[in-house]
Formats: C-alpha cells, structure tokens, sequence
C-alpha cells in the first residue's frame, strides 16, 4: 500500500512541471510622444531612453518634422527620458511608469538665450559708403529678448548690433537716416534725402551671425525758383517733397531764398509728391501736385497763386440762332468755366436746364425739342475751376414758326 501512494504522487507532481526549454510569453507596450518648443513641434531633438531602475541607456532616437518620437517593445517598468536640443536646455523627464498600456509622454522644452550679432555696410549705387545711417533691430514680440538695438554706420557705411534673445526669437531689421521728425539728425558725408528709410526684412535670432547689406539707390534733384504769376521772386516758402525708389522711401524738405531759390535732393519717382506751403501772410494758396514725375533731375519754377474768389464774366453776350424746334447759344467768358443754361416759358419758371462740363473760354450749347412758334425764357450760369459762380441776366427768344 505504501509503493502504491509513492507512485501515484511522482506521477502527478511529474505532469505539473513545465516542460523545460520553453519560453513563457511576455506583453510589450510603447513609450511615444511629441517634442516641443514653445507651441510648435520641433524636429531634430535626441531623446534617450533609460531603464530608472538599473540607469542601464536603453535606446537613442530622433525626434520627427512633426516632432514625434517612439520607443517599442517595452516591458512593464519604470523609464526616464533625456532630451537635448538646440538652443534649448537639457530636459529629464524621470519615473515614467509602463505597465499594462502603451502610454504618451509629451515633453516642451525650455529655450537658452542665444546672441545674435547683425552686420554688413550701407553704400551708394556707385559704391560710396555711407556713414551716419541709423540701423535698428526691434523685436517681433516683446519680452522675449533685447526690445530694440541701434547702431550707425560708420565712415566705411559698416555697421554691427548684437542682441541677446530666446532661440528663434523674430526681428525687423529698418534702415533710417537725416534728420528725424523728433529733432535727430545724422549728417551724412555724401548727398541724400533729408529722410531716408526702407525696412530691411524679418530675422530669426538662432544664435548665428547674420549680414545685410544696403544699396541706395540713385539721387536726383528738383531745383528751381518760386514766384507769383508775374514772375518776381517769393521767398520763405516751405516745398516738401516725398518719393520712393526700390523700396527706399525718400523725403526732403527746404525753404526758398530770397531769390526764390530751392534745391531738394530726392529718390527718383515717377509718383512722387510735392507740397508747397507759402509764408504766413503772404495771401498765396498752399499747393499740392500728387502724383509728381520727379524721375530725373529737373529744374521746375512754383508760381505761387492767391485764392480765385471771382467768378466768370461774360465778354460776349449770346448770341442766338433759332429754328422752328431749336436754338443755338455762343458766348465766351473771361477765363475757363463751365456751363450752364436755365431755360423756360416763363422768366420765373426756368426749369429746363442744359449743360457742358468743359472748362472753356468759347462756349455754345444747343436747345432741341422746343415748340415752334413760342417764346422761351433763359439765363446762363458759367462755372469756374475755384468753384465760382456766376448767373446773367434772364433773356428770351421766339422760335421760328412750322412751315
């Protein structure tokens, strides 16, 4: 009896035992994510994977354009992730727990500030350097780095500014010189515009040095005298004059002799404008001639006018021609007008009207339509350029009868 139980128990301890040799299957998960800078995937961040609890480096990858990364075949654990990037400063992200699922782990990083150095020379269109021009970098985004940095150009047109900022950090980069509307002024050595300025372009502050270089473009003069309608010389008139060549933009102002004399150096425009402001006092209309062709160097007289507050005079009354369904109007005026005639069958009852735009001295206007055989009454009214205006006296004529 007692074999009996032995046997039986070796035999039942003997089927539960696994066979050996043979592996016990063991679940796999994924660690992934996306990397970061500020809100915008970043590509290119190395990112190590290291078991927490042994520091034994598991594996190295790179984050993707869409700044993913992944890591496979991962037993339930406890993990840490190193992050480099750069521009940006080392992450560790410690004691990610995988166990029982995939899990995602994205990770923001944290920019380093970085300097960035701006440089290159402003020259002519012939090549003269050009001093005294103010470069200025400001910054896209306030609080992200040096708000705004200047610096001039030297007597080799060189200039250089340096910023300090977080990587990728955006600026513009804008180009003035003369004489401020604050009061500054940077003499040149070379004749320009009294104002100058052109916006050099948008910069990605990444810690390299970056260059950009200017080229002036070609300056022209507008010269000349200003007078009144007789020719004789007005000084103390104030001309300003604006244009803008290859995306400089160019003012220059100046006031005129006693002579009348003025001289503006300019970037040549086939739009430019010019305002022309007379002395206090001096009863003349200021004058604004917008667009202007100042594409070459020109020499131009302003004769300076005072307001037209007259209207037209009539020199020659009409003179009427009628048929039995019409008449012909012709008279002439002073100086150029418009015209108009107010036409009816009573002197208080002028509601016909006919017209002409034109600015003329000679003037004729035909009335169609009319009754034969009947009287109608009319006035002119002639228009000039200022605006005035004025109305003659009611006349009449008598259409021909029906034949």
């Amino acid at each position: 009896m007692i074999n009996l139980i032995l046997i039986v128990s070796f035999l039942f301890i003997g089927i539960a035992q696994p066979a050996i040799g043979i592996a016990q299957p063991a679940s796999v998960w994924t660690l992934s994510g996306a990397i970061y800078s500020g809100e915008d995937p970043y590509e290119g961040a190395t990112v190590k994977l290291t078991n927490a609890a042994t520091q034994v480096d598991i594996d190295t990858t790179t984050s993707d354009i869409n700044g993913l990364y992944s890591f496979s075949a991962l037993v339930d654990g406890t993990y840490n992730l190193t992050i480099n990037a750069a521009g940006h400063e080392e992450l560790i992200v410690n004691d990610i727990a995988v166990s029982g699922a995939d899990v995602i782990q994205n990770v923001v990083l944290i920019t380093t500030s970085v300097t960035t150095t701006i440089s290159g020379t402003v020259r002519t269109f012939d090549g003269l350097p050009v001093d005294n021009i103010e470069i200025e970098v400001r910054l896209y985004t306030y609080g992200s780095g040096d708000d705004e940095a200047y610096s001039l150009t030297d007597v080799n047109g060189e200039y250089s500014i340096t910023v300090n900022s977080d990587i990728n950090a955006e600026y513009d980069v804008d180009l003035r010189g003369g004489n401020y509307a604050q009061g500054e002024v940077f003499p040149t050595s070379i004749t320009i515009p009294t104002y100058v300025s052109k916006s050099l372009g948008n910069i990605t502050a990444d810690g390299s040095d970056i260059v950009i270089n200017a080229v002036l473009p070609e300056v022209v003069t507008l010269s000349g005298r200003t007078t009144d309608s007789d020719g004789v010389a007005v000084g103390n008139v104030s001309i300003w004059a604006y244009g803008s060549s290859d995306g400089f933009s160019g003012q220059s102002y100046d006031t005129s002799t006693a002579d009348g004399s003025y001289s503006l150096p300019l970037f040549p425009s086939a739009n430019s404008t010019v305002h022309i402001t007379p002395p206090a006092g001096s009863g003349f209309v200021e004058i604004e001639i917008d667009p202007f062709d100042i594409s070459i160097s020109s020499l131009i007289n302003f004769i300076l006018v005072k307001p037209d507050t007259e209207c037209p005079v009539i020199t020659e009354y009409p003179v009427t021609t009628v048929s039995s369904q019409g008449a012909a109007m012709r008279w002439r005026t002073d100086e150029l007008a418009s015209n108009i005639i107010e036409y009816g069958l009573g002197a208080d009852q002028l509601t016909g009207i006919k017209s002409r735009p034109k600015l003329t001295r000679r003037h004729i206007l035909r009335l169609t339509g009319l009754e034969s055989d009947t009287t109608y009454f009319f006035r002119i009214v002639s228009t000039d350029a200022a605006g005035n205006s004025c109305g003659s006296q009611v006349l009449d004529f008598t259409t021909d009868s029906a034949t």
